[in-house]
């Protein structure tokens, strides 16, 4: 899996999204993002047809905690039907592409 900045708060995350290892380089990346001023960040994920919860707890901390909006593209139907049953589709925007 690799985390990397694609536009100004865009970042697109390829491979398969799994380990402790992955959530520490969302983490990494999207905290840098933030760090430049971003408060809407595009997550874009082509690949991945599962997500973590430590992601998941992660993205949500973000929203409610820290205000930052979230846009998620994703690609595989699998990981667009994780946050439909995670009632996630309208917290993180999550879209299909």
């Amino acid at each position: 899996m690799e985390a990397k900045l694609t536009g100004a708060s865009e970042i697109t995350i390829t491979g398969n999204i799994q380990s402790i290892d992955d959530y520490q380089a969302i983490k990494d990346t999207v905290r840098s993002v933030i760090t430049k001023g971003a408060t809407q960040i595009t997550l874009k994920i082509p690949d991945s047809l599962s997500m973590p919860s430590s992601v998941i707890g992660f993205l949500l901390k973000l929203v409610h905690v820290d205000n930052v909006g979230i846009n998620m593209l994703v690609k595989d139907e699998r990981l667009y039907n994780l946050m439909e049953i995670l009632n996630l589709v309208s917290v993180l925007n999550v879209k299909r592409f």
